[in-house]
């Protein structure tokens, strides 16, 4: 009994990894991409470009760009915190 309540937390944690990553490869088409990705969103639409956004884990955030259906771009950048979120005068070095 002790071995199967020890073991479902780290089936858990294994099996919900892969729910993170970003599966995407040059050429891959736009309807692959979304199936097998599952927090995204589109940023910016054009004729016939568009780029999405990974939902970030951690402080990175991915951008898948298409044009014509067909993923031809992928990069990474900050994660942007507005002025407005608060924050603790500790972190600024104020006191």
């Amino acid at each position: 009994m002790r071995k199967i309540i020890y073991a479902l937390p780290l089936f858990l944690l294994l099996s919900c990894s892969g729910y993170f990553r970003v599966v995407a490869d040059m050429g891959m088409t736009e309807a692959e991409f979304k199936r097998k990705n599952h927090a995204i969103e589109v940023v910016k639409m054009y004729e016939n470009r568009k780029v999405y956004r990974v939902v970030p884990v951690g402080n990175s955030v991915k951008y898948v760009y298409f044009e014509n259906g067909l993923l031809y771009r992928m990069d990474e950048g900050q994660m942007f915190y507005p002025v407005w979120q608060p924050f603790y005068p500790g972190e600024m070095g104020l006191q």
